[in-house]
Order: structure tokens, then sequence, then C-alpha cells
């Protein structure tokens, strides 16, 4: 919400009203920088506490996780080594500034 401003000679008022966040982050990408940290590009802002949980992010292929940083809309996450391959990393019960969890099924 926005301060309003009121004009007395007429007694009217001047208004915006900012409609409350309801959608939930996703996903937008993971890249490795090298074999042991994944930074994952999330579509907006997030709640520090749940992104910086390491215990809300897995990888696949016995892939372990160590940390997990929060900057702008980008965790860093310091892993096991990588090995040539595919992986898949799944994030739950993280969520955006306004309190929206992240779908586990669309990240």
């Amino acid at each position: 919400l926005a301060e309003n401003l009121i004009n007395q000679n007429n007694n009217t008022a001047i208004y915006n009203y900012t409609a409350p966040d309801v959608k939930p982050p996703q996903v937008v990408n993971a890249s490795l920088t090298n074999s042991t940290t994944l930074v994952i590009n999330f579509s907006e802002a997030l709640n520090s506490t749940s992104a910086q949980n390491k215990n809300n992010y897995s990888i696949s292929n016995g892939i372990t996780i160590s940390s997990a940083v929060l900057s702008g809309t980008q965790v860093t996450l310091t892993t096991s080594a990588h090995l040539t391959g595919s992986y898949t990393v799944t994030v739950n019960n993280v969520t955006d500034l306004a309190g929206n969890l992240i779908n586990p099924n669309n990240n």
C-alpha cells in the first residue's frame, strides 16, 4: 500500500492498491560453476531462513549438500564433488518473502 495524498480543497484523496503476492517461487535454472558449487536461480526473492536451510535441497546420484547461501534470487549450494553425468536438484519447503511455498512438483 502507498501513502495517501489528500486534497483539502475538495475533500478527495488519491491512493494506490497493490494486490498481495500469491504466486509461489519457481526454479528458473541451475548450473554448476565448478564440481562442488551449484547455483540455483529463482523467479523471485526468497525468505532467507528457508532458502539457506540445506535440508530443503536434495540432489540425485548421492550428492550431499554442506551449505546453502542466499544472494538476491540465487541460492548457492556447496556440495560433494559431481562427476560427469546428469543430476536433478529438488527444492522443498522454500518460501518467498510473502510466505508462498514453492511447489515441489514444479521446481
